[in-house]
């Protein structure tokens, strides 16, 4: 089976990569680790507008992910990664939130020509239908809803943080999405009449599902690439029917910055001393692959709300604010830190009393390694 490109992945990327090749009449295979998400059978957690119901089901997650730190000798932990078509806009909190200009500067004084702030927006306004604001910031036409949540909908907690944060000084941005900076501001969403909209909703609807030129393989693994000396021919797939391969004249890894990496080093592309120990062939001495991963460190920290300060009945956004800070740090630009503002901390009756201040580092800096336990995807 010959396709002109072969996607592999089917995640955020992924799926908009499948939309817009197939648009132009080349024969486009998206495969997918996960299960389908199909628009006449989207489960019903990953329709929900609180995304706890599916970020909580291990049926949509990688079971065999784990993480350690080189300091401190703890134990390795579930790394949390999403598997099912969407990727994470599936299974995340549906927040639309853009990163920050200066990083985008930063890549394209590095080298990334076409990365700078101003190169790339005009994709996020063509990407999204921004429901709430126009202006040069802002897309009216694309495929991805954007919505906010209404300050009449903030509960009591939310309006006391908020009251904090104005009394430090920190103030109100109507606009997360618009010019940046520090201050707090309500969510922008993926999300249309209180249900997600995740990137395979968006950009994998039966108009383009129906296009003879796309096959989508869902629940399917991809072992490894395919060569013809050092040149990548096609792919390597295992599901419940077995091994089977796939060519191409180009084949797309939007697998993300875990499994990416982990397909191009079973398939012999990586640095050779880890790779020779697994008996790996080696196509394409590489030591940067896998290397230099960046993560976003988070605390979280819970407390109980009195019944007055809950998230209202019938308010099913509960991710409810956002603030951006600058944490002064020698090195650190301005607007390097974040704080997300939860009205609610889980679905369930324990869930819906707990409100929840999450704190993340939005420039960071440390840096870690994606490696191999072994030649199998299976491991």
């Amino acid at each position: 089976m010959v396709f002109d490109y072969i996607v592999v992945g089917g995640g955020s990327s992924g799926c908009v990569m499948a939309s817009r090749l197939s648009a132009y009449g080349a024969r486009v295979l998206l495969i997918e680790a996960g299960p389908d998400t199909p628009p006449n059978a989207i489960p019903d957690d990953i329709q929900d507008g609180d995304p706890t119901r599916a970020y909580l089901n291990p049926g949509y997650r990688c079971q065999s992910l784990h993480a350690t730190t080189v300091r401190g000798g703890r134990k390795p932990v579930h790394y949390e990664q999403a598997r099912v078509m969407g990727g994470g806009s599936s299974i995340n909190a549906q927040v639309a939130n853009r990163g920050g200009p200066g990083d985008y500067d930063e890549w394209a004084s590095s080298g990334a020509t076409g990365w700078g702030w101003e190169d790339v927006l005009p994709y996020f306004r063509r990407l999204e239908c921004d429901l709430d604001f126009g202006g040069e910031f802002h897309g009216t036409n694309g495929p991805l809803p954007i919505k906010r949540v209404r300050q009449s909908d903030w509960s009591g907690f939310i309006r006391a943080i908020s009251d904090a944060y104005d009394a430090l000084g920190l103030h109100f941005r109507p606009d997360f999405n618009g010019a940046f900076g520090d201050g707090y501001s309500v969510v922008p969403l993926t999300n249309r009449n209180g249900h997600r909209v995740s990137s395979a909703m968006a950009y994998l609807p039966e108009t383009v599902r129906s296009r003879r030129n796309l096959t989508i393989l869902s629940e399917t693994t991809v072992a490894r690439l395919t060569f013809l000396g050092t040149t990548v021919t096609g792919v390597e797939t295992e599901n419940k029917s077995g091994v089977q391969s796939y060519s191409a004249s180009c084949v797309i890894l939007c697998a993300g910055a875990l499994h990416s990496p982990a397909i191009l080093m079973r398939s012999g592309i990586g640095p050779a001393k880890e790779l020779v120990q697994f008996g790996i062939p080696i196509v394409a001495d590489l030591k940067g692959v896998g290397q230099n991963l960046q993560e976003h460190p988070t605390i979280c920290v819970s407390a109980y709300l009195k019944p007055a300060d809950r998230l209202s009945p019938g308010v099913s956004e509960y991710i409810q604010m956002h603030a951006r800070y600058s944490s002064g740090y020698e090195g650190c630009p301005s607007t390097d830190m974040a704080i997300s503002t939860v009205a609610k901390s889980s679905w369930h009756p324990l869930g819906r009393r707990l409100g929840t201040l999450a704190v993340w580092v939005n420039r960071s800096y440390s840096t870690g390694t994606v490696a191999l336990k072994g030649s199998s995807h299976k491991i």
